[in-house]
Parts: structure tokens; C-alpha cells; sequence
């Protein structure tokens, strides 16, 4: 049975992660520490299932719309993550682009001097 008090202090604190591939990208991300699931988007939880790994998922009583009402939105949500207080994120690797290089100018050119 999940704790009311989960979702709202969710609410409170703005930790929320709203839809389906919000939710996803947050678990391959590694920030999300608890996933809700309303009573009428089970069609999620295989597929959460593969990618959430040790992530508790929790399937909620309540209707999509009545999850909507509770997260103080106007519209409906299925998939509902909350995000880790703690985050350790890892440093995320600089990709090293190269400029292409201007070519230099012959000797002559600098010279002022016309090859013939």
C-alpha cells in the first residue's frame, strides 16, 4: 500500500517526474527512486519492469485523472516517478572536437615577393 505522504511530499518539494518517458529517462539516468503507476496504466509495468532495474514500482488505486488532481495538474498522468533527494551523478565525459585548421599561407606570400 503506498503512503499517501510519498506522492504528496512529491508535490511539496517539486521532486516529481511526470510521463511515461520522463519516468524512463530518470531510471536510465539513475535519479529516480520510486515509480507510481495508476490503476489504469498497467500497460506500463512490463515494460517499466525491464528498464527500473532495483527501483520499486508501485501500482496506486487511484485513476489516472485522480492522480492528476492529487499532483495538482489538469491533466491525466499514468507514470509518476519521484526523484532522489541525493543524486550522485557521474561526471559526464567532454567530447573533444577538433576545428579543422586553416591552412598556412606559403613563404612566398608572406614575403611579397610573386613567383612566376
Amino acid at each position: 500500500m503506498v503512503r499517501k505522504s510519498d506522492i504528496d511530499e512529491g508535490v511539496k518539494s517539486g521532486a516529481l517526474i511526470i510521463g511515461f518517458k520522463s519516468v524512463v529517462k530518470a531510471l536510465n539516468e539513475g535519479v529516480c527512486r520510486e515509480v507510481f503507476v495508476s490503476s489504469n496504466g498497467k500497460s506500463f509495468v512490463s515494460k517499466l519492469k525491464l528498464i527500473a532495474g532495483e527501483v520499486p514500482i508501485v501500482l496506486v488505486e487511484e485513476s489516472s485523472r485522480e492522480l492528476g488532481v492529487r499532483c495538482k495538474k489538469p491533466f491525466s498522468i499514468a507514470v509518476l516517478g519521484l526523484r532522489a533527494l541525493e543524486i550522485e551523478k557521474k561526471p559526464k565525459k567532454k567530447l573533444v572536437s577538433k576545428k579543422p585548421t586553416k591552412k598556412k599561407a606559403s613563404s612566398s606570400k608572406k614575403s611579397g615577393k610573386k613567383l612566376k
